[in-house]
């Protein structure tokens, strides 16, 4: 938690990225996520930038020599803006920070797809969780082939979640701030 306080924020192309990588803690924000990419999302609901996974991280971290772990940061329930498929979709709306929008379209959300996050884990190195929104969760069931009822909520679901993706948690989310954080 002490790393969100001393964040420096370096744009990728900066000349000196090796050079910082190599000295330093750093923390590489994805950007949109697997189901966006170009190979493993769905067409034609892709994203024209082309690879959407860390393997840039990666490999700048490989080239340097660097150690590192890839945390993939989900929510306890399944979102997306605009079209595309969403099997488990139940709704739209859902929170104040996440609005409708003209360029993104409909926030839409639904269950968590135990499946797809199955799939997207086959495709991208995650070493361990970070799960978020445990404090505005709006379903008591995720799919797994089936809707199952979770039984639980807060750090329970949490663990139920890191048991069904045979993953560790790194962090939970409860909220908005920073100090929502543990």
């Amino acid at each position: 938690a002490d790393v969100c306080y001393s964040v420096e924020i370096i744009p990728v192309w900066t000349e000196d990225i090796e050079k910082i990588v190599k000295n330093n803690s750093c923390i590489f924000e994805g950007h949109q996520g697997v189901l966006l990419d170009e190979n493993h999302g769905y067409m034609p609901y892709v994203s024209g930038s082309g690879d959407c996974t860390a393997k840039a991280a990666e490999d700048l971290l490989f080239s340097v020599g660097r150690d590192y772990e890839v945390v993939g940061t989900i929510r306890s329930y399944m979102t997306r803006h605009g079209a595309g498929p969403f099997k488990t979709e139940k709704g739209t709306g859902l929170d104040e920070y996440n609005k409708d929008n003209p360029w993104q379209g409909p926030f839409r959300h639904g269950l968590l797809d135990i499946p797809e996050l199955r799939r997207v884990l086959s495709i991208q190195r995650v070493d361990s969780l970070s799960i978020n929104c445990l404090d505005n969760d709006p379903y008591d069931t995720y799919w797994d082939g089936k809707e199952i009822l979770f039984e639980c909520t807060g750090i329970k679901r949490a663990e139920k979640i890191a048991k069904l993706l045979n993953k560790p948690i790194k962090c939970l989310g409860f909220g908005p701030k920073r100090s929502d954080r543990m």
